[in-house]
Parts: C-alpha cells; sequence; structure tokens
C-alpha cells in the first residue's frame, strides 16, 4: 500500500509498504521530486491521479500510479527506507536497487503508467458521454491533462467577467456545453467595461445581440439603428416598461422628435469657446486628405459662427440655420466685426482678427470645405429635426430608463455624418463631464456601423475612462478592416473592450488569421505536442457558423451558440407582430 502526496512547497512526498513480490520482501521508502523539475506530461499525469483518487477512484491502483510518477524511473530523491528479505540473489545491493527492483516487478515505469492513466481517462469519457453525465473532474483533467477544454466552460463561469450578475447584464448567447446563458454585467464594480462584436451583414448581429438585450436592459440607452428595424421592434415594450422614447429620424422630421445641439452650449464665457470647438470638430468630418489645412481652417470658422450663434441667451433662438447661413458668406462682414468686438472673450476676438485678415480666395476655400460638412444640416426636413430639443442629454442619468433611438437609413449615413457624429458625441461629452452621485445606473449606447462616423475621439474616451461616469458602448462593425481605415489604433479599440465577440470571420479577411493567432495552442501534456486551438479555415467554416467567438478580460475563450431573439417566445412576446 502507499500515500502519496503533494505539498504546497511543490515537493512530492512518498512513503510506500510494498509487500508483494516473489520473495515476499518488505521495502518501505520516503521519497521526493520537486514537482518544478518534472517533465510537463510527469507533473499532469500526478495530478491527474490526484484528482481521480478524489473521487474515490480505486485506492490501491491510484497509490501505486503515484509512487511510479513520483520515482520517475529514479530522478526521486531518497529520505528513509526499510528493506528487508530481498537477498543477494536479487541484486539488491542499497536503497536505490531495493526501490528499482521493486518498480521493475511491477511495470512501475513513467512511460508505462501514463499510458496507464490515459486509457483509464478515455475509458471515463467515454462513459460520461454515453451516459451525458458532465463530471468537472473529468472536465478538468482533459484541460490540464490532455491539452483539451481550453475554452470557456459554465464550470469555469465563477471568478470571470461573465460571473452571474444583477439586472444590467446583457446576453451574449448559449455556451455550446450547455443551455447556460453567458451574461456580461455591464453594473459590476472593479472589473466593467464596453464591448465591441465584428460581424458581417446577415450574421445574425441585430437578431442576436441589440434586439435581445433591448428587450430585457432596464436603464438608459442610445441606439443608432441603421434601417429602423430596431425601433420598431422594441420601441413599445421599452415605453411601457422601461421608460421614456425618443426617435430621432432627421429625414422623416414628421416622425421624429427634435433635437438641436446649439440648445447645450453653454454662453458662460468661461466655457462657450470650448463647447464651440467640441461641436465643430465634431461637425466637421475627417478626411483622409494629406493636408489637413483647410479641414484645420474650416474647423476655426466653424468654431467661431457656433460661438456667435449661442452668445444668445435665448436657446429657442438658436438656430442652426444660423450657423449655415454664416459659413455661405451671408452676413459674414457683421459676424466678423462682432467677432473681434468680443475682447472679453480673447479667443474669439482673436479668431475675429484672423477672418478679417484672411485674403478672398483663401476664405473661399475654406468656406467650401465647411460647406461640404455642413451639407448634411441644411435642407427643410433637417431644419424641422433640429429647430428645438425636446430631452436633454443628461435625461439619460436623471430619468433612469430613457430610450433615444437615432434612426437613418443605410443609405443615408455618409450624408448625415455629421449630424450623426455630433449627436453621439454631445451625448457622450455631456454624461462624462458631470460624474454620476452614488451607484448610478449604466447608460449603454449601442452603436451599429460604428466605424462609418469616421474617428471620433469622444468615443474612444468613453472606451478609456467613461465606466467611471457609468457609460458602456457596445460598439458593431462589420470588417476589421472597416475599424482600422476609421481607427488606425484598431488594436488598442479592441483592447479596450472588456469583451469582444466574432461572427462568421470570413477566410479572406485578416481578422480569420488574427484570431487564430489569439486564441493560441493547444498543449498536450501527455506527448508535448502543439497545435493551434483554431486555424483559420476551421474558424471562417461551417464548424462556427452558428457560433459567436466570444473573448473576454482575463477569461478563456468561449464559443457560444446564437440565441436569436425569434428563438425566446418571452422576448418574441414583446414585439410588434411581423417586427422582424
Amino acid at each position: 500500500m502507499s500515500t502519496i502526496c503533494a505539498d504546497r512547497t511543490l515537493t512530492a512526498v512518498g512513503w510506500a509498504e510494498l509487500s508483494k513480490g516473489p520473495t515476499g520482501g518488505y521495502l518501505g521508502c520516503r521519497i521526493s521530486r520537486n514537482l518544478a523539475a518534472m517533465e510537463n506530461r510527469e507533473r499532469e499525469s500526478l495530478r491527474a491521479v490526484e484528482l481521480l483518487a478524489a473521487t474515490g477512484w480505486d485506492e490501491e491502483w491510484c497509490a501505486w500510479k503515484k509512487f511510479a510518477l513520483i520515482w520517475g524511473d529514479g530522478k526521486a530523491s531518497i529520505e528513509g527506507i526499510q528493506y528487508s528479505g530481498l537477498g543477494e540473489q536479487e541484486g539488491v545491493k542499497d536503497a536505490r536497487g531495493a526501490i528499482t527492483w521493486f518498480a521493475a516487478q511491477f511495470h512501475l515505469t513513467v512511460d508505462s503508467v501514463i499510458n496507464d492513466v490515459l486509457k483509464t481517462v478515455e475509458g471515463l469519457n467515454q462513459q460520461a458521454a454515453q451516459h451525458q453525465v458532465d463530471s468537472p473532474v473529468l472536465r478538468q483533467i482533459n484541460r490540464q491533462f490532455k491539452g483539451g477544454g481550453a475554452w470557456l466552460s459554465a464550470a469555469d463561469l465563477p471568478g470571470t467577467i461573465f460571473t452571474d450578475g444583477g439586472p444590467y447584464s446583457v446576453r451574449l448567447g448559449l455556451l455550446e456545453d450547455g443551455n447556460r446563458m453567458l451574461t456580461y454585467d455591464l453594473a459590476r464594480r472593479g472589473g466593467e467595461g464596453s464591448l465591441i462584436t465584428i460581424a458581417p451583414p446577415g450574421s445574425g448581429k441585430t437578431a442576436c445581440f441589440v434586439l435581445p438585450n433591448l428587450l430585457t436592459w432596464p436603464g438608459s440607452a442610445v441606439v443608432l439603428d441603421v434601417k429602423g428595424e430596431i425601433y420598431a421592434a422594441t420601441s413599445r415594450w421599452r415605453a411601457e416598461n422601461v421608460g421614456p422614447v425618443f426617435k430621432f429620424s432627421p429625414m422623416d422630421p414628421s416622425e421624429s422628435h427634435s433635437y438641436n445641439p446649439l440648445v447645450f452650449v453653454r454662453s458662460d464665457p468661461d466655457f462657450l469657446w470650448e463647447d464651440a470647438r467640441f461641436l465643430a470638430d465634431m461637425m466637421i468630418v475627417p478626411s483622409a486628405a494629406k493636408d489637413p489645412f483647410w479641414e484645420s481652417r474650416a474647423r476655426d470658422v466653424l468654431q467661431a459662427a457656433i460661438a456667435y450663434v449661442c452668445l444668445e441667451k435665448d436657446v429657442d433662438k438658436r438656430p442652426m440655420s444660423k450657423v449655415i447661413d454664416i459659413i455661405h458668406g451671408v452676413g459674414w462682414s457683421e459676424f466678423v466685426t462682432y467677432a473681434r468686438g468680443r475682447v472679453d472673450i480673447p479667443s474669439m476676438s482673436r479668431a475675429g482678427h484672423s477672418l478679417a485678415a484672411m485674403e478672398p480666395k483663401q476664405r473661399e476655400s475654406v468656406l467650401q470645405t465647411a460647406q461640404a460638412s455642413m451639407s448634411a444640416w441644411s435642407g427643410s426636413r433637417i431644419e424641422r429635426a433640429t429647430r428645438k430639443s425636446d430631452w436633454s442629454p443628461l435625461d439619460l442619468r436623471a430619468k433612469t430608463g430613457t430610450t433615444i433611438y437615432i434612426c437613418v437609413r443605410p443609405n443615408e449615413i455618409d450624408s448625415l455624418l455629421s449630424v450623426l457624429r455630433v449627436f453621439i458625441a454631445q451625448h457622450i461629452e455631456t454624461l462624462i463631464a458631470q460624474m454620476p452621485e452614488g451607484a448610478a445606473a449604466p447608460v449603454l449606447f449601442m452603436l451599429d456601423e460604428f466605424p462609418r462616423l469616421k474617428s471620433m475621439p469622444p468615443v474612444e474616451k468613453a472606451l478609456a475612462t467613461g465606466r467611471s461616469y457609468g457609460i458602456r458602448l457596445w460598439m458593431f462593425a462589420q470588417d476589421y478592416g472597416q475599424l482600422k481605415e476609421a481607427y488606425p489604433d484598431a488594436e488598442g479599440l479592441l483592447t479596450n473592450c472588456a469583451v469582444q465577440t466574432f461572427m462568421n470571420v470570413p477566410l479572406n479577411s485578416e481578422l480569420a488569421q488574427k484570431l487564430s493567432d489569439m486564441l493560441g495552442y493547444r498543449e498536450s501534456a501527455l506527448d508535448n505536442s502543439r497545435v493551434k486551438l483554431v486555424e483559420p479555415l476551421e474558424l471562417a467554416g461551417p464548424k462556427f457558423r452558428d457560433l459567436s467567438l466570444v473573448l473576454g478580460l482575463n477569461t478563456p475563450p468561449a464559443k457560444v451558440r446564437k440565441a436569436f431573439v425569434f428563438q425566446d417566445p418571452a422576448l418574441r412576446a414583446r414585439m410588434p407582430a411581423g417586427a422582424l
């Protein structure tokens, strides 16, 4: 019989009393071996035997296997030994020879023992599969001993960022090893962050992520709704069960609430100029021009024009049409003269002098650049949709459960970029400007077609520090290349997201290879083999067609089955008939 254990100093210590053998000899020994000095296959085999022993597996079988692995074909140190009855005829002359003799008699070599452990584990796996039994011990053995189980399982969830949370949790799909819904708590303190999803059109982003979560999310939300189908499917339930609902549809003013960004520019001279600059930065859509001179000067003109209009304290007298008039030269002389004369606002006065000194040809080029970006704000429909403000961005925090839908058609995004950028950025910036009191409910921004908005510093700020202000972003992109085009540091943007999800990765995309490399390798403790967890071809193939790949901060990767909103009767009942 034997009793073998591993102490916390990573030294394996064993005591064996062996009374078997043709001579009936007796051997008692104490051996030790540093676990760090063991080969990986020996160490993980020993761990597997220990786990089996803890479940009550054959005590004698476990004892002999542990003895052999610690002995390691003679690599162990002998700390104490007693033996008798072996005789010179057995060739035993000392303690090491005695143990070697016994190990040989009972075929206790490292290779034979590891093979025996492997066969035993495989047999147990087959029994578990046949009887559909989920054994946490077997799962752990397979992960550590054989290199399998590298994917996140339901048993692994405690202690990860996917630990079950409260009402402000979002649904990500069903874990492949069962029907457990993988969720991420956006209100969890100490590790909360934003999300990003990259998936091609038709892969199920809206039906698997956006709709199910808007039909369960109890907090405020800002939703960029390309096509308007999100509003149609979720607005009724949210209005009846969550809170106020607003629809901003600039190209359909008769069905739209109104929002004027100039209302929220502070007329106080201490803040006016910086607020005007913020709007100007968002209104001028960045281009790929190598020389940013004209865009920079256009921002300067636009900033001064916004400040000029917003010095009017009566916000009802701040129509965007006044700004449009100025960049088209209407009332230009009056505007410049007024700006020069505001010596109480030095920055504005300096800008007025600079504009007055601008040569006519240069001014014409600068104004044309500003007009190109500001064309989205021209026209009777957009003027009606921006004539006032039916809500404040702070309502998202003050009135928990407020939902704002920005509804545009896919072919309108590019022409409305300036409007969309200002709308989203101003809501983020307003919330970041004021720290919420106490444990404020998080505000969720769900941004479809996110890269098409171009680079937006407020979004990057929200990713880096927004969680302290209760802001959570969930960004959606069609492909990784689209994201890189908008954000040269796309890798940094991904890193700042606590959860990344990927669906139906195209094989011809660099993302397939990138994800395969990120997922790394699966190593076998038995034969030291090293293979990729997922090859690019497999990731882009039929095996992952109905799965989403979920990467969580400091957490093993997860494969989740797509959970479509129409597959859940409770969620389907919350949508109007024919919504999808």
